[in-house]
């Protein structure tokens, strides 16, 4: 029987071999199929379900998909769009035919570097503007003892729409001889955040590269904003490559700063847009195993926005009538030119430029590129040529820029020929002849900062050279000291100047001595509290003695709707007095609301209730008015908002379902933020069956018309959270089953939850149903 038994299990173990060596069909259907199989790499799930092929026992994938789920493909391997996996050199394939899987087991150098992205910017859309108008107003008078009375008022008004706005600005000015009205600008702004993009119609001031110059004009400008997108960052940032092979975590600190923290799978990295700040920054990365075994790599790298990110493009069209006597004449308007600039990231070390200019009898072009010379700075190369009157001219210019841990270097030098000419010049001087910059400062440890400058300009019809060095040092509790010295070797003058701050609680006491060889010695002192921005009273003491004695006091008061300003003087033998004001009225809907300022962009937020604080980022910044509606000012504009009211202000009756919104406002524009909450009809009803007792604790209740299920509480208590009308319901636990029917509340309840009952609850004829 032994022996029996175990001829019968080798049977058994060897029957499914026989089996599949006597049918070739069946081995044949095994080794020719087409499988749904998911793709494991390195023991990890890619989370991809793939299309497998197997012919003649060999699996085959689309490239495609492979490429998807991670894998690198070499010089070597197969081309073609499918690809035999056993002729991958470097990987290993199993087939999991129990869990439906693909196991693939690869080397370092055939997987794909996993993307980290750090900073990766979240771009904003923004809310659809209302449509309204801003009035802004600075009025100021003054009387002089010498010369009387005078004053003057300068204006902007904004009319904006959801597409589009139109600024139009001015002053007026009287006095002793003097009765003038300027207007300023005036211009059609039409802004697309989507494209980055800015169209102008009216007055505009032209881009300009480092080596030209910008032009006031009347007529079109359309180029590119970044400041459509703030969260974006236009310059190059820092990415860096790594590998582990086993689970690990990756920390990443920039100047000591932690700004990532993310497990990483078994494999090489890549983490890209590492934040950094303009000037040289390093950048250090830490792989931590299981064991707490680390890595650690760090990277010193030179940021400037200078530079563009790889592939991003930056220009600027205008063309118009050229603008003179800005400020002296509303409508001097007269050589019609245009102007074009181009910046393009290349490389992120590596950004190119080109600027050309047409006008009467000029034209002009040039280029240039700026190169970071990583990790020390960065230098720009530009050249023009120009043609004016048939004579033509060049310029070229240098500049350079770098920052180690304690030195900060900076160096410009243009040089344009005799004849060099630019569309500027057509109403104004030309283009300097020579100009030198250069710069140093230096960090002493903890015992402050020492900064020299050399400037030498050759404008032409006068030169200028002015040599500088100063030393600064904060002391603790805000103790600040400065030192410096300026020499004109132009004029043969020099002065030294010592100045002293101190922090007095909330006040500030300034002082300062100054020695000038032509001007003579000067001293003077001051005590100051600013006035608080967001409201409160501040005001400025001051007393200076020198060539000219002056005594002078001014008080700013930033009452809830307009900043108030007084002051006097006294300068020599002649008094002076002055007041202003400044503020802004903007016009909503049929609402007018009147705000010390606006900003860049503001919001009206509609409370539903009078008195109420409107919050923005969790400060309390407004209060609502009689409308139960409040203007809030000073909002980032195409950035996030977060404005809010707190749902405890309200009586008990009141259902506050949203109170917080985050918004993103145009620029000099409004928007309507509508968080005023519901009325509700609450009520807390006994109720009571048919014998007396309470309904069962717990049991549920269901209102007729309403998917939400209710709970009897104790002694039959239920809160119903509004009765706007009539309604019935039904109570259910286990057999029971009764219906009840209750009238809307009192309108009236002062703010409280009114009680109702005992309610009957009759119960139905399916009170014995199972």
């Amino acid at each position: 029987m032994r022996a029996r038994g175990c001829l019968l299990a080798c049977l058994l173990l060897v029957g499914p071999q026989l089996a599949y060596g006597a049918h070739p069909a069946v081995r044949f259907e095994l080794d020719n199929r087409d499988l749904l199989l998911q793709v494991w790499i390195n023991g990890r799930n890619t989370q991809l379900d793939a299309a497998v092929i197997q012919r003649n026992g060999d699996l085959w994938m689309d490239r495609d998909t492979l490429a998807a789920a991670g894998l690198r493909f070499q010089r070597d391997d197969p081309v073609g769009p499918r690809v035999d996996l056993s002729k991958l050199a470097g990987i290993h394939v199993q087939l999991d035919e129990t869990g439906q899987r693909l196991l693939i087991d690869a080397a370092g150098d055939r997987l794909q570097p996993e993307r980290i992205h750090v900073d990766a910017p979240r771009l904003a859309t923004p809310d659809p503007t209302a449509s309204g108008m801003v009035l802004n107003y600075d009025v100021t008078a003054a009387h002089d003892q010498r010369g009387g009375s005078n004053g003057g008022a300068t204006l902007s008004a904004v009319l904006f729409r959801p597409r589009w706005r139109f600024a139009n600005s001015g002053f007026r000015l009287y006095g002793a001889g003097i009765q003038r009205t300027v207007r300023l600008d005036s211009s059609l702004v039409m802004d697309r955040p989507d494209a980055l993009r800015q169209w102008v119609i009216g007055d505009a001031v032209s881009d300009s590269l480092r080596w030209s110059r910008p032009v006031r004009f009347a007529g079109l400008h359309v180029g590119t904003d970044f400041s459509l997108q703030p969260q974006m960052r236009t310059f190059p940032l820092p990415g860096f490559l790594g590998s582990t092979t086993v689970p690990s975590n990756l920390d990443v600190y920039v100047n000591a700063a932690h700004v990532l923290d993310k497990p990483v799978a078994p494999g090489p990295f890549r983490v890209d847009d590492i934040p950094v700040d303009a000037g040289r920054n390093v950048a250090t990365l830490v792989v931590r195993d299981l064991l707490g075994r680390e890595q650690t790599q760090t990277v010193p790298f030179y940021a400037s926005d200078r530079l563009l990110r790889p592939g991003l493009s930056d220009y600027s069209f205008d063309a118009g009538f050229l603008r003179r006597d800005y400020g002296l004449r509303s409508f001097a308007y007269g050589t019609p030119a245009a102007l074009l600039t181009v910046r393009h990231g290349v490389h992120r070390n590596l950004t190119l430029e080109a600027h050309a200019e047409a006008g009467r009898d000029t034209a002009l072009f040039g280029g240039g590129a700026s190169i970071a010379v990583q990790p020390l700075g960065i230098l720009e190369i530009d050249a023009a040529t120009s043609m004016h009157n048939g004579r033509q001219g060049h310029l070229i210019a240098l500049a350079a820029s770098g920052q180690t841990r304690s030195l900060s270097l900076f160096g410009r030098f243009e040089l344009s020929s005799r004849d060099y000419r630019d569309v500027g010049s057509l109403y104004d001087l030309a283009p300097a002849r020579r100009r030198l910059q250069l710069g140093a400062s230096t960090v002493l440890d903890r015992r402050g900062t020492l900064t020299a400058s050399w400037i030498d300009v050759d404008q032409r019809v006068y030169r200028t050279q002015l040599v500088s060095l100063s030393y600064a040092h904060a002391f603790g509790d805000g103790v600040y000291v400065s030192i410096g010295s300026l020499y004109d070797r132009s004029g043969n003058d020099w002065q030294g100047q010592l100045s002293l701050t101190i922090p007095l609680g909330t006040h500030d006491l300034s002082a300062f001595a100054r020695r000038d060889r032509r001007d003579g010695d000067a001293a003077g002192m001051t005590l100051s509290r600013p006035a608080n921005p967001d409201g409160g009273f501040g005001y400025r003491l001051g007393a200076y003695t020198g060539p000219t004695d002056i005594r002078e006091a001014d008080a700013t008061w930033n009452a809830p709707h307009a900043t108030l300003r007084a002051g006097v003087s006294r300068i020599d033998e002649d008094t002076n007095a002055r007041i202003g004001a400044s503020g802004a009225l903007v016009l909503m809907g049929s609402n007018t609301y009147a705000a010390r300022r606006t900003g860049d962009a503001f919001a009206v937020v509609d409370a539903g209730a009078a008195g109420l604080p409107i919050y923005r980022e969790h400060r309390p910044v407004a209060v609502t008015g009689a409308n139960g509606t409040a203007l809030v000012t000073d909002l980032n504009a195409y950035a996030t908002n977060h404005l809010s009211i707190d749902p405890t202000d309200y009586p008990m009756n009141v259902i506050v379902e949203h109170p917080e919104r985050d918004v993103v406002p145009r620029r000099d524009s409004g928007v309507r933020v509508d968080l005023a909450p519901q009325v509700a009809h609450p009520v807390l009803v006994t109720l009571q069956l048919e014998d007396g007792r309470d309904p069962p604790l717990g049991a549920r209740v269901a209102i007729d018309g309403r998917a939400d299920l209710l709970v009897v509480g104790r002694h039959g208590k239920v809160f119903i959270e509004d009765i706007p009308t009539p309604l019935s319901g039904t109570v259910r636990s286990g057999r029971l089953r009764c219906r009840f029917r209750i009238a809307p509340p009192p309108a009236n309840t002062h703010g409280r939850i009114p009680t109702e009952g005992p309610i009957p609850c009759l119960q139905s004829d399916g009170r014995h149903e199972p």
